[in-house]
């Protein structure tokens, strides 16, 4: 089972992995507040015909790409892409499209400045987002690193006593390898990185911890884990009084103090300096 120390290293590797620390704090060493004259994104309180086409071109100087979706001169109809990504599908909403920006990013991961679209219907909100972003830029922009990613299910075995607790915990430890064989015999892209375990009474909580990929991954944790734990009951030599999958521990659709202190699919941290005058 991995230490904070381990944790620590771990999401160093990473950053390394990612991008030359050394071109990365050459980066962010070097960051300047930025001259006030950049070319600004066209903005206005009331909506019209002219201001949308003037943040459209903007937005295709900038990066090039065009949004016809948005300005309505297309209409989704590639029904196939729906599959699995929605059930009685009857059409498509509409919601207020705003965009924001330059924001300024110097990260591990993102490295430039983005424009970022935001949809609602809370007036002053975008302009708000706006405003921060354009002192984020001002400032040099902000530094972000993204320190460790991993996704976890967490499953509760209850026992008779704290004896047979501990019989099962000497038996399970040891099969850290196997359970790796069944996820990668399970998932063709969940990684198993790390087992913890917590002792609540005569409860166990054991929280396997995933890299998933490119993939947000709930589904896939959770058939890894019920992978893990039908080779558990099949093999263990003490048998629980029950089991559950998820016993909530690791937070799924819920805030958790171990979603902060650990990390619950992407762990990133950010900084940024605003002088007295931005």
């Amino acid at each position: 089972m991995s230490s904070t120390n381990d944790k620590t290293k771990d999401a160093l590797d990473a950053i390394i992995a990612l991008r030359n620390p050394a071109v990365l704090i050459a980066e962010i060493n070097q960051k300047t507040n930025q001259d006030i004259s950049y070319e600004q994104l066209p903005v206005e309180l009331k909506v019209s015909e002219e201001g949308i086409q003037s943040r459209h071109n903007f937005l295709h100087r900038k990066t090039g790409k065009n949004l016809p979706g948005l300005l309505g001169k297309i209409q989704f109809s590639s029904l196939e892409q729906l599959n699995g990504n929605i059930e009685n599908y009857i059409g498509m909403s509409m919601v207020p499209t705003g965009v924001i920006g330059p924001l300024r990013v110097i990260g591990s991961a993102a490295d430039g400045d983005y424009y970022v679209p935001l949809a609602t219907s809370e007036g002053a909100l975008v302009a708000s987002y706006h405003r921060g972003a354009k002192a984020c830029f001002l400032a040099g922009g902000a530094t972000s690193i993204c320190l460790v990613e991993g996704v976890q299910r967490s499953p509760l075995f209850k026992f008779n006593d704290i004896a047979e607790l501990g019989q099962f915990l000497i038996w399970l430890l040891p099969q850290m390898e196997e359970f790796k064989k069944i996820v990668g015999s399970t998932s063709r892209f969940a990684l198993l990185t790390d087992m913890q375990s917590n002792i609540e009474g005569n409860q166990l909580i054991l929280t396997f911890e995933y890299h998933t990929g490119d993939a947000s991954g709930q589904n896939m944790v959770t058939m890894c884990t019920d992978a893990i734990c039908q080779y558990i009951i099949e093999n263990s030599p003490v048998q629980p009084v029950f089991w559950f999958i998820e016993s909530n521990y690791s937070g799924d659709k819920k805030a958790t103090s171990r979603s902060f202190s650990n990390v619950r699919g992407k762990k990133v941290t950010a900084e940024i300096t605003l002088s007295e005058k931005l």
